[in-house]
């Protein structure tokens, strides 16, 4: 008994110190087609809040990002829970944000699963100044040269089945992002909140997509990676870091809310580069 109380001692004590650490991630991206103008373009992403607390309004995490130098930020989904109607403090971490830099975000599963709550915060994201890339683009300008920052809302059937199962789900292919977003025109910035679906994003000509969704695995374990996807599946094939295919490429934060134990909570400055 003694011995099983040590075994359960150690296990929180783990937990408790992966959840109390952020790491910052610094991370460059190079690619031909960058527009050179663009060159050395440092982009903030986060993923995954959800009902992590930092502090009275997120006091450790903006603590973290201050001192850090970027061009805009972008937060890929999930900034609330499914069950979450308090936004006060999201509003709040989201302002202070924006004093730094444009704010790009877009929904993550748990905004589609809370469509009330996340309506209201919406607006008030709006009235402080915050993009919402709901199956949107926004063209971003530098010495005359462009990129496009598009944003994708994944509908909750792509997440779970109607009877909460996650058997044999259907995917948002090629045509269905060209149906929302248009074609590709420029060196595009694909947000989706998801993974799991980089072929589709890939062949509708993303060229670097940012995600979240899978919480770095849960739990992280050496030459194993992410050991549990938000879909109960073990080793998800996408669980975080950088991926390629072809000339695209895309980069999953390990987010920041949510239990996880050798994980800590991510935030990541990743810097544009041409080859």
């Amino acid at each position: 008994m003694i011995a099983l109380a040590i075994v359960v001692f150690a296990f929180a004590f783990i937990f408790l110190l992966s959840n109390i650490f952020i790491t910052t991630t610094q991370i460059t991206v190079k690619s031909d087609s960058l527009p050179k103008e663009f060159e050395g373009y440092k982009i903030l992403h986060l993923s995954d809040l959800h009902l992590k607390n930092f502090g009275h309004n997120y006091k450790r995490l903006l603590d973290k990002i201050k001192p850090l130098e970027f061009d805009i930020v972008v937060f890929t989904g999930d900034l609330i829970s499914r069950h979450e109607h308090d936004i006060s403090e999201k509003i709040f971490f989201m302002k202070e944000l924006i004093k730094k830099a444009p704010v790009y975000f877009i929904y993550g599963n748990h905004e589609v699963e809370n469509p009330l709550t996340t309506d209201k915060m919406c607006k008030e994201l709006v009235k402080i100044g915050v993009n919402i890339l709901d199956n949107k683009t926004y063209q971003v300008e530098k010495g005359g040269e462009k990129v496009d920052i598009c944003g994708i809302t994944i509908e909750k059937k792509f997440y779970k089945n109607k009877d909460k199962t996650y058997k044999d789900l259907p995917t948002p292919n090629a045509e269905y992002i060209n149906e929302r977003l248009g074609k590709k025109k420029n060196f595009t910035l694909f947000l989706s909140h998801t993974p799991f679906y980089f072929d589709e994003y890939a062949k509708w000509g993303a060229d670097l997509t940012l995600c979240g969704h899978v919480h770095g695995g849960a739990i992280r374990l050496p030459f194993i990676n992410g050991l549990l996807s938000p879909e109960r599946k073990f080793f998800p094939k996408y669980s975080a870091g950088l991926y390629k295919k072809g000339d695209c490429q895309m980069y999953v934060s390990r987010g920041l809310g949510k239990p996880r134990i050798f994980n800590n909570s991510q935030i990541t400055i990743i810097t544009l580069d041409k080859w």
